[in-house]
């Protein structure tokens, strides 16, 4: 679907660029707080390519095959580490169909989307990984990743996780399928084209809202967000993506704290909601297949 991903901060950049705000001023300090959480957000997010493609129907009313976009996040297990994401994302794909893309080296440059360029190939994941699915839920993960390459932390999700509750303000970063563009195109017949997409990353804040029931929903392993299209955009893309809380530390030196909410998984237009695995969710699934977090060691299965 897309052979590049490239980094964006430009609403940030854009207003630096219009007016400078003094950083000790506190709508300063707010701005700073607000890029530091989006660059911990991006540490932890990895861009996911299913190349297993897929038929169907473009915006323009053309019809062909496409790779898929989602997200994956990076967690530390005990003494595993592991791409966790949504088991749709991966739909049909054995672990070298897959293609990750890290966050770049450096800074979050700014470009606009006709002056952006392909940045570098994203890292086929043909390295041995071992890929689990979840049975019971639309959740996924890989392990025996590359070092090499891979610009990303590992969060350590032991004790740094919780189920948030209605009225909670949650943060999320990842790479919709709306915001993307065209980087590349090449004929290869007189009616034949291909395309290479390239999507930047964007974050998104929303709160718990109280669910309606739907078709499967299930309030033990799920919650959702409020999630309006016209204000936050088409979710497509965001799939396997994490959801964060931000954590308020007294004391000390401030840094952008960070607990896991869950990873969001589809949806819901007639409700405007998002519909996100709870994060005691995903840790039992990741209990079940790895065992406890304290000793890290995979199952026999």
């Amino acid at each position: 679907w897309s052979s590049d991903v490239c980094s964006s901060d430009l609403r940030y950049r854009r207003r630096l660029a219009k007016d400078r705000i003094y950083p000790m001023h506190p709508e300063g300090i707010k701005s700073e707080a607000e890029i530091a959480y989006r660059n911990r957000m991006y540490w932890y997010t990895v861009g996911l390519v299913n190349t297993v493609r897929q038929s169907g129907e473009f915006p323009d009313g053309s019809h062909g095959t496409e790779e898929s976009l989602a997200c994956g996040v990076a967690i530390k297990w005990g003494g595993q580490s592991l791409i966790v994401t949504a088991k749709h994302a991966v739909e049909g794909a054995q672990p070298g169909d897959l293609r990750m893309y890290c966050r770049p080296r450096g800074d979050l440059n700014v470009e606009l989307s006709s002056q952006m360029l392909p940045l570098r190939s994203g890292i086929p994941s043909d390295f041995q990984s071992r890929l689990f699915r979840c049975d019971w839920d639309d959740i996924a993960a890989f392990t025996d990743l590359p070092h090499d390459g891979m610009n990303l932390e590992y969060f350590e999700l032991h004790g740094k996780w919780e189920d948030p509750s209605i009225g909670d303000s949650l943060i999320g970063y990842g790479f919709p399928v709306q915001r993307s563009f065209e980087a590349a195109k090449k004929q290869h017949a007189p009616n034949r084209f291909s395309f290479a997409r390239a999507a930047p990353p964007v974050e998104w804040q929303s709160v718990v809202i109280a669910p309606q029931a739907f078709q499967g929903f299930d309030d033990s392993k799920h919650y959702v967000v409020a999630w309006d299209p016209v204000k936050l955009g088409e979710p497509n893309g965001y799939s396997g993506s994490a959801v964060w809380s931000k954590q308020d530390e007294a004391g000390g030196v401030w840094c952008p704290s960070l607990k896991f909410c869950g990873i969001a998984a589809s949806f819901h237009r007639s409700q405007k909601a998002e519909r996100i695995i709870r994060a005691s969710a995903v840790v039992k699934f990741l209990t079940e297949m790895f065992g406890p977090c304290e000793s890290g060691v995979p199952s026999p299965c």
